[in-house]
């Protein structure tokens, strides 16, 4: 499955990536932002409800994430 993360940080980064289902999980997402360079936070959380999600960075929203 893809999954497109689109205007992250500050740079607005947008990105797809490829995964297995069985391997999507939180951990997976922090470190594809890290990876992308994107965010360098320590508090990073991304909340996927469905197909769709947000990233944020403490209380900010700084992206979203869409499964495909």
């Amino acid at each position: 499955m893809k999954v497109r993360f689109e205007e992250v940080g500050r740079q607005k980064k947008n990105w797809t990536a490829e995964v297995e289902e069985k391997d999507l999980n939180h951990a997976w997402l922090v470190k594809q932002v890290r990876k992308h360079g994107a965010l360098m936070s320590q508090g990073i959380e991304c909340i996927v409800e469905g197909n769709h999600g947000r990233i944020y960075a403490g209380m900010h929203s700084v992206g979203s994430i869409h499964i495909e």
